[in-house]
């Protein structure tokens, strides 16, 4: 059960960081992560379940994902992980 928790918290993950085109990514970010950067974002003592166990998993996802720069319109400098993590 907990691998599969963790399969499915990725998945929310990479919604939110693909803009996929669904109701609850537009939800997401229009209530939840607002304008926020959500890699400092707090869990919230009266949060979901489900929002809690989403967030606690921002660590390990963090190695997972970069940002293409593009324009620069929609990249962080300081906050976003747009550099592979060097070794």
């Amino acid at each position: 059960m907990e691998v599969t928790n963790h399969a499915a918290n990725m998945r929310h993950l990479w919604h939110i960081f693909r803009n996929r085109d669904t109701m609850w990514v537009k939800w997401v970010k229009s209530y939840l992560i607002k304008d926020r950067n959500f890699w400092q974002l707090k869990i919230p003592k009266d949060c979901s379940w489900s929002w809690r166990s989403i967030l606690k998993e921002r660590d390990k996802a963090m190695y997972m994902v970069q940002h293409l720069i593009g324009n620069g319109q929609n990249t962080n400098f300081w906050l976003d992980p747009w550099l592979a993590i060097l070794s």
